[in-house]
């Protein structure tokens, strides 16, 4: 192999990340979301555990944004995909 060198012009360097987070504010039960129409019930979601807590994430939503974040109660959390 032969040396290899860093060319700065192949670099994605930007003043902004490349993916907008996916800042939630809003909390609502999947089975309600199911009920309502809003989510199928045999949509892919992710499920984190942040602490006695249950988040679940759709996702076609975190294959757009590739990181949620947010608040349950004082605590932040954020979640990557």
């Amino acid at each position: 192999m032969g040396m290899e060198t860093f060319d700065p012009a192949m670099a994605n360097i930007k003043d902004h990340p490349a993916f907008e987070p996916f800042e939630v504010t809003r909390y609502l039960l999947l089975s309600e979301a199911i009920e309502k129409g809003w989510v199928e019930a045999q949509e892919p979601v992710l499920h984190a555990k942040i602490n006695d807590s249950s988040l679940v994430l759709l996702t076609r939503q975190m294959t757009y944004h590739h990181v949620a974040q947010g608040m349950i109660g004082e605590k932040p959390w954020m979640v990557s995909f």
